[in-house]
């Protein structure tokens, strides 16, 4: 599975949600039962300072593996925390047998909140 490439925009102290569908090469939705997803920010590819994580683990990311579904919802007081910039992120599936696909991937533009 190649990645695809999409920019993300968070709004600094909004929750931030987005449904990303997965899709096998015949275009029909890929079985993620027992799958779970990793999302990590950083200021660029090679940082080791992490800006903001999202997993299935902590429910931020919520995987509807029969349908190929993955919901990423991250809370407004979680994003609150985010200095403005513009950092890379890529998101990664950790499928039951082993195999981690990397499907999403892109810049991520935090945008300052002003309302406070």
């Amino acid at each position: 599975m190649i990645a695809g490439t999409y920019n993300l925009t968070i709004d600094q102290g909004s929750t931030f949600r987005i449904v990303v569908g997965i899709q096998d090469s015949a275009y029909q939705p890929m079985s993620l039962v027992g799958a779970t997803a990793r999302l990590h920010v950083r200021s660029s590819s090679a940082s080791g300072v992490l800006l903001l994580q999202a997993t299935s683990e902590d429910d931020e990311i919520i995987v509807d593996g029969e349908d190929g579904i993955l919901t990423i919802q991250i809370s407004h007081e979680k994003t609150r925390l985010l200095v403005p910039s513009v950092a890379v992120y890529d998101l990664e599936l950790y499928m039951e047998d082993g195999t981690v696909w990397k499907v999403l991937k892109g810049r991520c533009r935090i945008q300052g909140e002003v309302t406070r």
